[in-house]
C-alpha cells in the first residue's frame, strides 16, 4: 500500500473497526491468539515498520489521529506481553 493509501477512507473505516474490536478482545482478555489475529491485522493498516513501532521513541504526532492512537494502542499492548510472547510477534510481524 503507498503512503497516500493509508489514510484512504476505506482503510481508514477497515482500521477503525479493527481497531474496535481489537481493544474488545483485549479487554475482555481474549486468548492470545485472538488478539494476536487481530493485532498484526491492525499493523498491517498502519504506515509504520515492527522496528520504528515497537523499538523506537518515534512521535506520532506526524500521523493523523486514528493512526497515531492506533498505533499507540499496540505499543501499550505489545509492552504487556512476555518476553516469549513479543518474540513469537517479532517473528511474525519481520517475515
Amino acid at each position: 500500500m503507498d503512503v497516500g493509501g493509508y489514510e484512504d477512507n476505506g482503510v481508514g473505516n477497515l482500521r477503525c473497526y479493527l481497531y474496535t474490536y481489537f481493544c474488545r478482545t483485549s479487554s475482555m482478555k481474549a486468548g492470545l491468539s485472538l488478539q494476536v489475529a487481530a493485532a498484526t491485522t491492525l499493523f498491517d493498516l498502519l504506515p509504520l515498520d515492527f522496528e520504528t513501532l515497537f523499538h523506537t521513541k518515534i512521535h506520532l504526532s506526524a500521523y493523523s489521529k486514528s493512526v497515531s492512537d492506533n498505533a499507540e494502542t499496540l505499543r501499550k499492548w505489545f509492552s504487556g506481553l512476555g518476553k516469549d510472547q513479543q518474540k513469537l510477534l517479532s517473528d511474525l510481524l519481520n517475515k
